[in-house]
C-alpha cells in the first residue's frame, strides 16, 4: 500500500482533509496496514517511501504509537488514566513521549488531550509547531472545549497576530468567558479611542 503523501501529494499531514471522506478512510486503512507489518518490513518501507517535508516523522510516530497502544490496551485503562500518564510525562519534561500519548488520545477525539497537545506543540516541543497547535486548538473547540477560544486568542497575541487575537478573543467573550470579555472590552476601547 502506498503512503498518503504519494497517493494524495497535495495534502499535508496536519490538514483537516484527513478527518473526512475518502482521505480519512485511506489514512485509517494505511495506519492499520502499516502497523500490521513486522518491524523489519516497516523499516524497509520507510526507506522505500521517504516522507516529504510536511510528513517528516509520521511513520516513526506510527511505530512509537503502535508500541504505546499495545501497552495501553494491555493495561485495561481508560482515557483519563492515559491522560494522567501523559500529564506526568509532560510535567517531568518528557515532552516527546507526552505528546505521543496526547496525540493518540487527540486523534480519538478526547478533547482534554487535544487542548494539552496544542499547548505542547505551541510552547514546549522543539522546534515549536504553531500550525499544528492551532489545528488541535480548533479541534478541541469543535469537541466542546470551554477554554480553547481564549487560548487561541492568546496564541495569536503572543505571535503578534492582532487580527487573529481579536477574532478569537471576541469568540471567547461571546461564549461567556469572563476573562476574555474583560480583555475584549479593553482591546475594543483601544481600537475606538487609540489616544486614550
Amino acid at each position: 500500500m502506498k503512503p498518503p503523501w504519494i497517493v494524495y501529494p497535495g495534502i499535508p499531514w496536519d490538514s483537516l482533509s484527513w478527518q473526512i471522506g475518502k482521505w480519512a478512510e485511506y489514512q485509517r486503512d494505511f495506519i492499520y496496514w502499516f502497523r500490521a507489518l513486522p518491524s523489519e518490513a516497516q523499516a524497509l518501507y520507510q526507506n522505500r517511501y521517504p516522507e516529504t517535508d510536511s510528513w517528516v516523522g509520521y511513520l516513526e510516530l506510527l511505530v512509537r504509537l503502535d508500541k504505546k497502544t499495545a501497552f495501553l490496551s494491555s493495561a485495561n485503562d481508560n482515557d483519563y488514566d492515559v491522560f494522567l500518564l501523559a500529564q506526568e510525562l509532560s510535567e517531568s519534561g518528557r515532552f516527546a513521549e507526552a505528546s505521543d500519548l496526547f496525540l493518540w488520545m487527540a486523534q480519538n477525539n478526547y478533547e482534554p488531550a487535544q487542548s494539552r497537545l496544542a499547548g505542547l506543540l505551541a510552547d514546549w516541543i522543539t522546534p515549536p509547531q504553531p500550525g499544528k497547535a492551532v489545528y488541535w486548538m480548533k479541534r478541541a473547540i469543535r469537541n466542546g472545549s470551554e477554554t480553547e477560544r481564549y487560548n487561541l486568542a492568546i496564541h495569536h497575541r503572543n505571535r503578534n497576530n492582532r487580527q487573529g487575537y481579536l477574532f478569537w478573543l471576541e469568540c471567547a467573550a461571546l461564549n461567556g468567558d469572563e476573562e476574555a470579555l474583560e480583555e475584549w472590552n479593553l482591546a475594543s476601547a483601544e481600537i475606538t479611542n487609540p489616544t486614550a
